[in-house]
């Protein structure tokens, strides 16, 4: 059995204090974050297409276990527009160039419902990506009849299991991708500021409950990350998890 737990991100100024000392330089966070987890969702490539040197500098910052879970490039993921898409994947190539695991996150949003048209699109970029990649949907629609489950088998990607205020379902695989996104309902849709859906901090008996159910499936592989990013909140359930798994 393979256990992997992390963050999603890890640059985050309000982690001053929280995770990371006042002592220690921007630059210097990854390497501090590597010390605790071994693996790690990395968000930025979500806003703009990383460098190659970037992926390489990450990369060289880890042992050869680390595993990246890579999110996919937003005008793929949130704008139906996959002209981008080989730029972007012989960026992420980097990862396995430098002979570490990696994983491709696709998170799309709740707007991206199941009709015709996106199952196409889906199973588009499926056929396009030539690495293990893992699949986020958000709306009702996909979970009807296990939908997304029968998807994922005959297109090959992980589907993403999920924690939220309105949707709380972990997905039963061979490999189990959990994404802990908080339960703050009353800021999930309402907020000023986007950090305010992410302000929760789980507790011991709530991540316990979670535990049980993502256990039962008796997998293979858990890539299990905490998105609930405010304040190093996730980082601190992130070590929580992993402190009841192993007692358990």
């Amino acid at each position: 059995m393979e256990l992997r737990v992390g963050t999603s991100g890890f640059s985050y100024k309000d982690w001053m204090g929280y995770v990371y000392p006042e002592t220690i330089k921007k630059t210097q966070w990854f390497d501090y974050y590597v010390h605790f987890f071994n693996t790690v969702e990395i968000n930025s490539s979500f806003y703009a297409i990383p460098s190659k040197k970037t992926m390489k500098s990450l990369c060289q910052r880890t042992n050869k276990d680390f595993l990246f879970a890579v999110k996919m490039y937003q005008e793929i993921t949130h704008k139906g527009n996959k002209e981008s898409l080989p730029y972007v994947l012989e960026a992420f190539n980097t990862i396995p160039e430098e002979g570490r695991q990696m994983v491709v996150l696709l998170q799309f949003p709740y707007s991206f419902h199941k009709t015709a048209e996106n199952v196409d699109y889906l199973q588009d970029v499926m056929e396009d990506i030539p690495y293990d990649k893992a699949v986020e949907v958000r709306h009702p629609s996909w979970f009807k009849d296990e939908t997304i489950s029968h998807m994922a088998k005959e297109w090959n990607f992980i589907p993403v299991s999920q924690d939220s205020p309105f949707l709380r379902q972990v997905i039963p695989n061979d490999t189990v991708y959990m994404r802990f996104h908080g339960r703050n309902k009353e800021n999930w849709w309402q907020h000023e500021e986007a950090y305010e859906r992410y302000n929760y901090l789980y507790s011991q008996e709530e991540l316990e409950e979670i535990m049980k159910d993502i256990k039962a499936t008796n997998s293979n592989r858990y890539l299990l990350y905490f998105n609930n990013h405010y304040q190093g909140k996730a980082f601190k359930n992130a070590q929580m998890l992993l402190s009841l798994w192993n007692i358990d």
